[in-house]
């Protein structure tokens, strides 16, 4: 059995950094408010004297409706950083084993906004990919089974430039194992700021793409754009650590990979505490994930509207 690695006072002190910053209403942004009686779990509740709304501390975050105390999240912020399965964190905390698995995605939707970014100078970028995966899913595609049809493939990014800031994604499904030149301008050109050198796989539209942007470019893999001194070397070891981190949950569908790479995007760029950044994240109002949205989610983090 796995040992929890926290204690009352761990989880007191990730509870303290979820400070209500008493400035505005979250419904009208009206910072005229008074204190309005209590929640169902104890919570202070506060009345704007605008638009008349009641709001709480958790109003507008992933704890908003959760019959749960904060305590719990707080707990299984610390079973997350100590990567438990998901049957030992419902058996730990004595919870549900789907509600259990909606947390996970719901936490991991908010972290969304770890990455860096702009990439300058020297930029590795590495593309790899995973097969397509339905893991969970009730109706299987047809073309997933068919011998005929190919399998698709949730291409990655994995970029890192000189100065260690990176940018980690999940680019596209395809049924070819390699980018197109608007999969690659649309994901790079944003965030490509006084870069010198672009170093990448032996994929040729990123000979248009290094063109367009008046960028030197290197493929070490291919005898005509070879350049000494440079390699792939860091981008790809920040490939093959997303492919290991994996390896732990059994496969992973397809559909929830962005939320796993946000993961791995905070253990890559963690200052500190990881239960505590994302304590710090999800105490922000960020996006929260509602489970009746879940067999909506695509591999990108975007919502398939029908």
């Amino acid at each position: 059995m796995e040992r929890l690695a926290f204690g009352k006072a761990e989880t007191e002190g990730l509870l303290g950094l979820l400070n209500f910053q008493k400035g505005c209403c979250p419904h009208c942004g009206s910072g005229s408010f008074i204190r309005h009686g209590r929640t169902a779990q104890g919570r202070q509740r506060y009345r704007c004297r605008e638009c008349r709304r009641t709001f709480s501390e958790t109003t507008g975050t992933p704890f908003m409706y959760s019959k749960k105390p904060l305590k719990t999240w707080a707990d299984y912020l610390f079973c997350m950083e100590g990567r438990l399965t998901l049957r030992s964190i419902s058996k730990h905390l004595e919870m549900n084993l789907s509600t259990a698995f909606a947390w996970r995605h719901k936490i991991l939707s908010v972290s969304e906004t770890m990455t860096d970014k702009v990439l300058t100078e020297t930029v590795e970028v590495n593309e790899f990919c995973l097969v397509e995966n339905f893991k969970g899913c009730r109706k299987i595609p047809p073309h997933y089974n068919s011998v005929q049809n190919k399998r698709r493939m949730i291409l990655f990014l994995s970029c890192k430039d000189s100065q260690d800031n990176i940018l980690f994604r999940t680019a596209a499904r395809k049924g070819s194992r390699k980018l197109e030149y608007k999969d690659i301008s649309d994901i790079l050109s944003p965030v490509l700021r006084k870069c010198k050198t672009l170093v990448t796989t032996s994929n040729l539209p990123y000979i248009s793409f290094a063109k367009k942007n008046k960028v030197r470019l290197c493929m070490p893999y291919s005898a005509n754009y070879r350049l000494p001194g440079f390699t792939l070397k860091n981008a790809e070891i920040q490939s093959r650590g997303f492919c290991g981190f994996l390896k732990p949950f059994r496969s992973v569908a397809s559909k929830y990979l962005s939320h796993y790479v946000n993961w791995y995007r905070l253990m890559l760029k963690r200052n500190g505490s990881l239960s505590a950044e994302i304590m710090d994240m999800l105490s922000c109002r960020g996006r929260k994930l509602r489970v009746i949205e879940f067999d909506m989610v695509q591999f990108d983090g975007t919502f398939k509207r029908s």
